[in-house]
């Protein structure tokens, strides 16, 4: 059972309506949006728990058992320091937002046998992973927004699923060949994105964004004759981006006016200077909202950010999903009060138990 004394990142105490009824979140001590909706979570009185990828996770007990099912008693060391209990089986809803269970993890030091070390470093290591994939797995199970798993989605498949359901999607390729590139070239305008996320971290102090860019001629000619495979789309001449939050169903979509002072490709490539675009809602039409819908269905998910734009044409493109997107410029700037919603999709969760 979760003690009365609970403690968030946010520096407020979580406040309890019921003991045996309790909100779980893990995310990342930065996260912005995870404050605000605990904000909202203290406004309604509920009781929640917050864990960070970097407090510390001890598995001081996991049971399997025929009636009683998976439970796990945790023991949660906040970066200040403070140790919680947590039981697993007080958990009636959870919202992963960001992050992993950063489970405590000694590395074995032995200079004399390094070789020895590594190998069982490396399988102490799988155990690990092993046993935080369990305790997603097992949050799956109870009413929850979002999903550790929500991470490992596909670029190319949701592009095919999005296509199946009858959205319109830019023409795309998947090529390793400076030859192909070049046919490609001689025919439309192309950009290149990533097909994973496109962001990694380089030590401490700096990361590495990569963002959607116009292919040209000339970089093209730089190429070797062979390279790794990378996706390519036809280039859209666009009116505007939209940005559509879904949650539970709903649809929140805004427009973001990329486009007013100079042509961009990609919105975010400024920097935080992309949030100075204006940005103000928008109406899908009912076709592309059901579509959308049917692509969320299909693809498992319950929330997350969706990436499409409006053409010269007025024809509206889907482009992408993040399921763990960033989603509040658009609320502030649209007053759709998206943490409130958060907030009360978990407190309707967990009185569902």
């Amino acid at each position: 059972m979760v003690g009365r004394k609970l403690f968030s990142a946010h520096l407020h105490l979580g406040l309890l309506c019921n003991a045996d009824v309790m909100i779980l979140i893990l995310s990342e001590a930065s996260d912005q949006s995870t404050n605000d909706v605990i904000d909202w979570l203290n406004h309604f009185q509920l009781n929640y728990f917050r864990i960070n990828e970097t407090d510390k996770i001890r598995i001081r007990k996991i049971t399997i058992k025929e009636e009683a099912g998976f439970n796990a008693n945790l023991e949660v060391e906040k970066a200040e320091g403070k140790c919680l209990e947590l039981e697993l089986s007080d958990v009636k809803a959870y919202w992963y937002r960001r992050g992993n269970f950063n489970i405590e993890f000694n590395p074995i030091k032995d200079r004399k046998y390094a070789n020895v070390s590594w190998y069982v470093n490396k399988y102490l290591f799988q155990e690990r992973e092993k046993l935080a994939t369990m305790l997603h797995h097992h949050l799956q199970t109870v009413p929850h927004i979002n999903s550790y798993f929500d991470n490992h989605i596909n670029k190319l498949h949701v592009l095919s699923v999005a296509s199946r359901v009858g959205l319109k999607i830019p023409e795309t390729s998947v090529i390793s060949s400076k030859k192909a590139l070049h046919e490609l070239l001689q025919q439309k305008r192309l950009v290149t994105k990533a097909l994973s996320e496109g962001g990694f971290q380089v030590g401490k102090k700096i990361g590495v964004g990569a963002y959607t860019s116009l292919v040209s001629e000339s970089e093209a000619q730089k190429l070797d004759d062979n390279f790794f495979p990378s996706l390519m789309q036809a280039y859209i001449k666009k009116k505007w981006d939209i940005r559509v939050f879904y949650l539970d169903r709903r649809l929140y979509a805004s427009v973001i006016l990329s486009q007013q002072k100079e042509e961009s490709v990609d919105f975010r490539d400024k920097g935080p200077d992309h949030f100075a675009h204006r940005v103000v809602p928008y109406n899908l039409s009912p076709e592309v909202e059901r579509k959308l819908r049917g692509l969320m269905d299909d693809l498992g998910l319950n929330c997350g950010s969706v990436d499409l734009v409006e053409d010269q044409d007025g024809e509206v493109i889907f482009l992408e999903i993040n399921p763990i997107g960033q989603f509040g410029f658009i609320s502030k700037a649209c007053n759709y009060g998206l943490e409130y919603r958060i907030a009360k999709t978990l407190c309707k969760y967990e009185k569902t138990l």
